[in-house]
């Protein structure tokens, strides 16, 4: 009885860290930053994925994450970020949009009910694409404990931290590939 016990627990440990594998990128061996000055980053919101959160919530959250990433852009890189023409040119897909169930968050817990936000960002210099990759945030104990426990809270709180991956990743996507949580993290 107490290995069927440990097993189920171990089973929701596991499933609780499946979400927060590393994010799958690609970075051209001839990345570099140099005179970029200026970039354009546009938000493309169409066919997004949800689960049952309201699909009218969807453009606002779309517009969420374009200001938040923007912001976060500016003040990781120092780029101005202008329309078009740009040094660098930051497009970001909104692929997923899931509330989870806030429930599940608060009687299971373990990663149970999380809510996910994916976006697959592409970065060109010159035309060419120099770095992709499918980035996405999940609702953390730091949400929870900040007493965030409905849907479109854990999606806001998400926004934040998913503007500051992305940053991360334009700044340099080499070390956000090693350590794609933050400085801080350690695998």
């Amino acid at each position: 009885m107490n290995r069927i016990i440990i097993m189920v627990f171990a089973g929701f440990m596991l499933a609780g860290c499946v979400a927060t594998l590393p994010p799958k990128v690609s970075i051209d061996n001839n990345y570099n930053t140099l005179g970029v000055n200026t970039a354009s980053v546009t938000m493309d919101c169409s066919n997004v994925k949800t689960d049952d959160i309201n699909p009218a919530s969807v453009p606002d959250y779309c517009q969420m994450l374009h200001s938040s990433t923007k912001a976060s852009i500016r003040k990781k890189t120092g780029y101005d970020i202008i329309d078009d023409p740009a040094d660098m040119d930051i497009n970001i897909k909104l692929e997923e949009i899931y509330g989870g169930n806030a429930a599940a968050r608060f009687i299971v817990g373990l990663g149970a009910g999380r809510s996910a936000i994916t976006t697959f960002v592409s970065i060109a210099k010159d035309g060419k694409v120099i770095a992709e990759g499918r980035l996405g945030e999940t609702s953390t104990l730091p949400n929870v404990a900040g007493r965030a426990w409905s849907n479109d809270e854990m999606i806001t709180q998400d926004i934040g931290i998913l503007g500051g991956k992305i940053a991360d990743f334009v700044d340099n996507p080499r070390d956000f590939e090693a350590n794609p949580n933050g400085p801080g993290y350690r695998h």
